[in-house]
């Protein structure tokens, strides 16, 4: 046993670190580098049999994870346009710039293993708060059941960009609890602190933190001045404040993340209240079957012990908070019951599970304190245990990844195959390619380790503008179109960011730009429902 814990001794002081100071014991250390082990494990068995994790995004397990490895390169590796407008406005920034140096490294790059590296230690470290949060031997279960959950090994497996977000969220709140219990103002400092990062990373946690803000200003307000109490509260607004900022310094406008053309947020979000204000019972029957599809029967004895619980009401400001997120399931609506798996609210699963465990560990504790026995709460674990397993082993039988990465890994040949082509006359000719990023320029530099320095798209403004009017002035020697299908269907979106004279635009609508650009590129070929021009020579 000393062995081992000496073993173990740098992730104590790496967990000691990412814990703002706190000691943690050995069940934690094993807890992180079992499944650390587990998550890098299958990473490199991905790599080493598809040749890169990327191979997930033409499976129904990943979607834009190419777009997360590329966005953050384009930050430092863009020649004269790297910069931090590059991170845009369509997805929380803190993700990229954690990961924007590995994307450097090509090898990473490629591979995915830049963002999964990032989040196979958010997501091992996840199960360690997991495990804190809900406590005991019920702790280590809900933590097991976190992390060989088959969409948790696969979202630390691969470049998504929800794991460090889920962290931090899941930190915030423990913090916050531990300041409920405590009164010590150096936990809600840390709550704050992961607060802060949590509001920057996923728009899921947004919910939680104004939450915890409301109960910290109240709270502080009976023993301070108001003043001085508001004062302290919004420091947990500082992450959105700096959201809103950003966007005014970049894009002139504080809600440009609203409105930003190229997703039509704005329409998005007005969708999203009107699924809100859907009748209760069918918002309540979402929440209830996600909740049920994700934890199993043991949130059902959850509900039933409910009640004594509830006799302590300092449980029920810390379950408020942990059961906030779920209103996102209702922005799904009643679409929601028809998805195949949890991956779209996967970021509620640690909620969850803690809403389904840690209630269960204060029923535990109520069994003892009426004299019910030690047999009793042992048995009581032991049948926990076997429906929380049984739930792990049906999500997983439906993860079925392997089978389904080898029924499309066709698709992804064929695509690199097309990469590699363009990626090498690139190499020969030494010119650029004119890539839009609404057919998929990011797809493409990461499949086939391509840098953004030599693409021109939307993350090339202002220049992008004028090579799209004149690319044959700009060394340009490959221009990807999309097919006319495909054109109609993206052409709101394209012209809503940089007007009607942009390249696809230009060839599709007008007829004079279209004889001059074919004059100077042929069509070599077609693939999927894009187009390939190259420059005459």
């Amino acid at each position: 046993m000393k062995y081992v814990e000496r073993t173990l001794k740098p992730v104590r002081h790496v967990l000691r670190i990412l814990l703002l100071g706190e000691e943690t014991s050995f069940t934690e250390w094993a807890i992180f580098s079992l499944l650390f082990g587990i998550y890098l494990g299958y990473s490199l068995a991905i790599v080493e049999t598809y040749g890169t994790t990327v191979v997930l995004e033409w499976t129904r397990f990943s979607h834009d994870n190419t777009a997360h490895l590329y966005i953050p390169r384009t930050i430092i590796d863009n020649g004269e346009q790297s910069k931090l407008a590059n991170l845009g406005v369509v997805w929380l920034p803190l993700y990229h710039l954690v990961i924007a140096t590995f994307t450097l490294v090509n090898i990473l790059y490629y591979t995915g293993l830049a963002g999964s590296l990032v989040n196979i230690f958010f997501t091992a470290s996840a199960a360690v708060l997991l495990y804190r949060i809900v406590r005991g031997k019920l702790g280590i279960i809900a933590s097991i059941v976190y992390g060989l959950n088959m969409y948790t090994v696969l979202h630390a497996s691969s470049s998504y960009m929800v794991p460090i977000g889920q962290f931090l969220a899941l930190a915030s709140v423990y913090y916050f609890e531990k300041y409920l219990e405590t009164n010590l103002k150096r936990e809600a400092v840390k709550s704050i602190v992961y607060g802060i990062l949590a509001t920057i990373s996923r728009y899921e946690a947004w919910i939680p933190i104004f939450l915890m803000f409301i109960i910290f200003s109240l709270r502080e307000s009976f023993k301070t001045k108001y003043s001085t109490a508001l004062a302290y509260s919004n420091l947990y607004l500082w992450g959105f404040a700096g959201w809103l900022l950003y966007n005014m310094v970049i894009f002139n406008n504080p809600l440009q993340f609203i409105h930003h053309p190229s997703v039509g947020a704005s329409g998005y979000y007005l969708m999203v209240l009107r699924k809100i204000m859907f009748p209760l019972e069918i918002n309540c029957l979402n929440i209830a079957s996600t909740t049920l599809t994700l934890a199993g029967p043991v949130i059902l004895l959850t509900i039933l012990v409910i009640f004594p619980i509830l006799e302590s009401r300092k449980n029920i400001l810390p379950l408020t908070i942990y059961v906030s997120p779920l209103i996102f399931l209702l922005a799904e609506g009643p679409e929601l019951l028809i998805k195949d798996h949890p991956l779209y609210f996967y970021f509620l699963l640690p909620f969850i599970l803690t809403l389904s465990f840690k209630p269960l560990n204060v029923f535990i504790k109520y069994l003892k304190k009426k004299n019910m026995g030690k047999a009793l709460a042992a048995t009581y674990i032991v049948v926990l245990a076997i429906l929380a397993f049984q739930t792990l082993y049906e999500l997983n039988k439906h993860a079925s990844v392997f089978q389904e990465i080898n029924s499309t890994y066709h698709d992804y040949l064929e695509y690199h195959k097309y990469a590699e082509t363009l990626a090498n006359y690139l190499s020969q000719t030494g010119g650029y390619i004119l890539y839009s990023s609404l057919i998929g320029s990011y797809r493409f530099s990461v499949v086939a380790a391509i840098s953004p320095r030599v693409i021109f798209d939307e993350y090339d403004l202002p220049p992008y503008l004028n090579v799209s009017k004149n690319p044959w002035n700009y060394n340009v020697t490959i221009v990807i179109l999309p097919s006319p299908t495909l054109y109609w269907n993206i052409r709101e979106s394209a012209t809503a960011l940089i007007g009607e004279e942009n390249y696809m635009t230009l060839f599709y609508e007008n007829s004079k730009w279209r004889t001059l650009f074919l004059k100077h590129y042929y069509k070599y070929t077609s693939y999927n429902n894009l187009e390939i021009y190259l420059r005459k020579t």
